[in-house]
């Protein structure tokens, strides 16, 4: 029996009905142990250290549609901190971890450690992304669960990367003092394309997509609905359209 319910933005589901859930959970709120609004402030707004994505994982759960039923994985390597998900041509899923990267075949349902060449070109996506991510806004690639970066999928190929909800309240908007960042870090972005194994500047906010609800549109166009109005005119509707180049 799972030991926590799953967390609802880690489960995956694939074309073919496969549903992927990590189980994991956090023993207690990191938060607790900061003794001032002070002490938490400075801890979060240090962006190249991991405080909050220190996960507890138990195993990864996987339901195969065609026999109704699940399996579990316990080895969790396969997903832990990971960054990206595309589908390669023979339909499989390669999943882009910080370090090791995996491939969930769907015909076994199970997954396999990506090969050698494979693991070069992860770890070069990486690190284009990650120079752009620096250089462009002061960010780097993450995993999900920290909040500091936005992964909105595009395509079969590509993402965009934007700040987060924690990444915009402490690049742009610092609720304490009221300190707001005239560069407007979070209105950037950056495209992550696989299919080239590179990253390129990508389109501009118009307004904050803070607590907004991204839609994509087709393969080059994304709707971002709503979001908190007392921040920066952010409760706007915008279209970013990526235009190939």
């Amino acid at each position: 029996m799972p030991k926590t319910v799953p967390i609802s933005k880690d489960i995956i589901c694939l074309k073919d009905g496969t549903i992927i859930i990590p189980i994991r959970y956090k023993d207690r709120d990191k938060d607790e142990t900061f003794t001032s609004i002070t002490a938490r402030t400075a801890e979060k707004r240090n962006f190249y250290k991991k405080y909050d994505n220190d996960y507890i994982w138990d195993h990864v759960e996987i339901y195969n549609p065609e026999t109704k039923s699940f399996k579990a994985e316990f080895n969790t390597d396969v997903l832990k901190e990971n960054l990206f998900n595309f589908e390669l041509k023979n339909g499989n899923i390669l999943f882009i971890n910080q370090n090791d990267s995996y491939i969930f075949d769907i015909k076994t349902h199970s997954f396999i450690k990506a090969d050698e060449l494979t693991q070069k070109q992860c770890q070069t996506f990486i690190k284009h992304i990650n120079d752009l991510l620096k250089k462009h806004m002061s960010l780097k690639l993450e995993e999900a669960s920290t909040k500091r970066i936005k992964y909105i999928k595009l395509n079969d190929k590509q993402y965009l990367l934007s700040c987060g909800e924690e990444g915009y309240l402490y690049k742009d908007y610092f609720f304490y003092g009221d300190i707001r960042n005239p560069i407007k870090t979070c209105h950037k972005s950056v495209i992550a394309d696989f299919g080239k194994l590179k990253a390129q500047i990508g389109p501009e906010f118009i307004y904050s997509h803070f607590e907004s609800t991204v839609i994509p549109v087709n393969r080059n166009k994304i709707l971002i609905i709503g979001g908190a109005d007392y921040i920066d005119s952010s409760f706007n509707t915008q279209i970013l359209e990526i235009k190939e180049k």
